[in-house]
């Protein structure tokens, strides 16, 4: 008798486990590593669609913390593909979004400070974006970014849900946290500002 405990010896046998678990998994990397499973097979073609957490970083796309790796040249392709990539998931016409409960986006700007009043708006409508398509039920915020100058759109506060908002600036700069008059929520809300050099 098969031990149910063992793991299948096909070496797709991930394959095989439910539709949630296996979202459940990608939850935890970063969402254009997500994306890219869906080569993988015609079922995971759409795996990453039923994600209810989305984590956005684009560290991994900048030379200052690649030097190794990348070449600025290099950088300055991946830069505006990372943006349209995300413009695409949030700020597209689709539904990939309507069941999330998370999300995370920490963005650096490494060297090219220059980029960031081209940039920054698209941040916003990130966030605006996130919050707005599911203001029922988003219960986790957390947004990280290393340069100053920007505001934290009022939409946040009528996030119902809304359990954790979590505000990072990596270099002692300054983020406004922009509070309406009137704020809809029904959970408690635990707001974390910090001003030091994190890291993810």
């Amino acid at each position: 008798m098969r031990n149910p405990y063992q793991r299948p010896k096909s070496k797709a046998w991930i394959s095989s486990l439910p539709e949630d678990i296996l979202s459940h998994i990608l939850s935890f990397v970063e969402l254009r590593e997500a994306v890219k499973t869906l080569v993988l097979s015609k079922r995971w073609k759409r795996v990453w669609t039923w994600i209810h957490c989305i984590y956005l970083n684009n560290k991994p796309y900048l030379r200052f913390f690649n030097r190794d790796l990348l070449s600025m040249k290099e950088e300055n392709k991946r830069r505006p593909s990372f943006i349209n990539f995300v413009n695409e998931i949030l700020t597209g016409n689709n539904d990939r979004i309507l069941s999330l409960t998370s999300f995370s986006l920490w963005y650096y700007f490494g060297s090219r400070e220059d980029t960031v009043y081209e940039e920054i708006p698209s941040l916003v409508q990130w966030i605006i974006a996130a919050a707005a398509a599911v203001t029922s039920i988003l219960k986790n915020f957390d947004f990280g970014i290393g340069v100053g100058g920007i505001n934290m759109p009022p939409i946040l506060f009528q996030c119902q849900n809304l359990v954790t908002l979590t505000v990072i600036s990596f270099y002692s700069n300054m983020i406004c946290v922009d509070v309406p008059e009137t704020v809809c929520l029904s959970s408690p809300i635990f707001i974390m500002y910090t001003s030091s050099m994190k890291t993810h």
